[in-house]
């Protein structure tokens, strides 16, 4: 496949991952992925794509992006190929995911969801004592090589109080990755 063609291959992919039709699930030393119909439509719909090659090409980025995620320098693909998924698909932002979702030694967050609760008096149940969060985060185990093995979900009501505290908290973590992401890229 010339160059040109596998650009478009590569564009087409990283479009419909971004907008959420490609999902992959990154495990540990490899990955899975799945497709919505509207992929199907957008192949059909693209002139010189076909299915076959969208799905090697598809391999091919995901296999990549696990390499280079880590640092390997992926010896078995044509460098064009490697500089092609780099330019296109592969942001900072994307590496340091599929890293922490292929490599880490803990379990990662896969979903997040919330609920806004009101606290009512029992005598009068039209008052609001309280308004609460209700916050579940689903949690996955990389080494997990089947779609639903090793999730965990963490369910935790807060006040507005703990709310509070826990984005302030959240964010201090954040500035200090920040913080030493600057200071790393100086030296």
């Amino acid at each position: 496949m010339e160059n040109k063609d596998y650009i478009t291959y590569v564009e087409l992919f990283s479009k419909l991952y971004s907008e959420g039709q490609i999902e992959i699930k990154w495990l540990n030393h490899s990955a899975q992925f799945r497709a919505t119909e509207e992929v199907e439509e957008e192949i059909q719909k693209s002139v010189n794509i076909s299915h076959e090659e969208f799905i090697k090409v598809a391999f091919e980025i995901v296999r990549i992006s696990q390499a280079l995620a880590t640092g390997i320098n992926p010896k078995n693909y044509d460098r064009d190929k490697i500089k092609i998924i780099s330019e296109i698909f592969l942001t900072p932002e994307r590496l340091e995911f599929i890293n922490v979702h292929c490599y880490s030694k803990n379990n990662v967050l896969e979903g997040f969801d919330y609920d806004i609760l009101t606290k009512r008096s029992q005598e009068k149940p039209t008052e609001v004592l309280a308004y609460t969060a209700l916050l579940n985060f689903i949690s996955a185990d990389v080494y997990g090589e089947k779609e639903n093995d090793n999730y965990n979900k963490l369910t935790l009501e807060l006040s507005k109080k703990e709310m509070l505290k826990l984005i302030e908290n959240l964010k201090g973590i954040y500035s200090n990755m920040e913080s030493l992401e600057k200071k790393e890229a100086k030296i």
